[in-house]
């Protein structure tokens, strides 16, 4: 069988498990192996034959599937398995939807406990995980007689602590079923409006004007901001997301301040930063009075490293590296006029194909 290009050299095809192994399973060090089609299936090390340290399997999209560590083959810590975002050939329990990773604690090869939780990080508890499972039910049973109503019948789970007293819980489905608490007028949503996950952990909180979003948070469980989107001076509006000890990570800034209909031609600018604060990177975009549309980027210490610019007959995308201007390649109207140019002690100029270059290359 011929090697697929993204298995590296020296794999060795294991036609009985269909995979491509790279390393010795019967030996000491990393094993590695991949599917026919040369995605990554699994990784582990081994001493000796024997599994020992962390393994890790993968979807058939390349995203985790599994992880988790061994000390001489017997399972320790924690070991989690993620819900695949599509189709996969990998195994995941028969669980409610909501459910999107499965943490279990090992002791010495012994399970002794489990823990569920859903795409926002909230751990779901026992009796949250039963009334999840419930819901899936109704939901299957209408899919298979549509004649059946959808709208759960479902009794209002256990009020956890946190939650006020008058929150109402919306019976949704299976992935927003919450507890929700607000004020209305004159039916429609106003003010500060919080939500809460089923097992009582703060989810998000929006502020609206007669269903208007003015602003919105979400939360991590635990508590911590994950993100904050909300208008700002100017007629713009700021998202911000935070990773999970609490520091910014990336920042965007829209040219419009409708919350809710902001999308990828709005934006103005990106930032991404390191996790101590500093700037990794920044993209900056502007309309001039004609239209015409310029791109920016820079790096850390804010350095200039490229710019995609609007000239007489064309475009130009600039390059930069520790404040030098290096190389422009000139997109022209008329390919045929295409160039490269790269700058330094001694300038050279050479045509180019540019097809494809635009407003939005970076």
């Amino acid at each position: 069988m011929q090697r697929p290009s993204g298995v590296p050299e020296g794999a060795v095809w294991n036609a009985s498990d269909e995979r491509w192994v790279v390393g010795d399973p019967k030996g000491s060090g990393t094993v590695e192996t991949y599917r026919g089609d040369g995605r990554i299936a699994a990784r582990w090390h081994c001493i000796d034959g024997v599994m020992h340290g962390e393994y890790v399997r993968f979807h058939d999209d390349g995203s985790v599937s599994q992880r988790g560590q061994l000390e001489r083959g017997r399972m320790v810590g924690v070991a989690s398995a993620f819900r695949a975002r599509d189709a996969s050939s990998e195994p995941f329990p028969d669980v409610p939807e909501a459910v999107v990773r499965i943490d279990t604690t090992y002791d010495d090869g012994e399970a002794v406990g489990m823990a569920m939780f859903d795409a926002d990080g909230t751990e779901l508890a026992p009796e949250a995980v039963a009334f999840l499972e419930r819901m899936d039910e109704l939901r299957e049973a209408h899919e298979a007689e549509p004649s059946e109503p959808w709208t759960p019948t479902l009794a209002t789970p256990p009020r956890p602590d946190g939650v006020p007293s008058d929150a109402e819980f919306a019976h949704a489905d299976s992935y927003h079923a919450r507890w929700e608490h607000g004020d209305r007028i004159d039916g429609e949503k106003h003010g500060v409006w919080r939500y809460w996950a089923v097992n009582g952990a703060l989810v998000m909180e929006t502020a609206l004007e007669r269903g208007r979003v003015s602003w919105s948070k979400t939360y991590r469980a635990g508590g911590r901001i994950a993100t904050h989107l909300r208008a700002v001076d100017g007629g713009a509006s700021l998202y911000e997301a935070f990773a999970p000890d609490g520091t910014l990570a990336y920042a965007i800034r829209y040219g419009t301040d409708d919350v809710m209909e902001i999308g990828a031609d709005d934006i103005l600018e990106e930032r991404i930063f390191q996790r101590d604060g500093q700037l990794r990177r920044a993209m900056l975009r502007s309309t001039d009075d004609a239209g015409e549309r310029s791109l920016r980027e820079y790096g850390a210490g804010e350095r200039l490293v490229f710019e995609n610019v609007a000239v007489a007959g064309g475009r130009e995308l600039r390059f930069h590296d520790d404040g030098r201007h290096v190389l422009t390649v000139f997109a022209a109207d008329e390919p045929s006029r295409s160039s490269a140019t790269v700058h330094g002690g001694t300038e050279r100029t050479m045509s180019i194909d540019a097809t494809g270059i635009d407003a939005d290359t970076g």
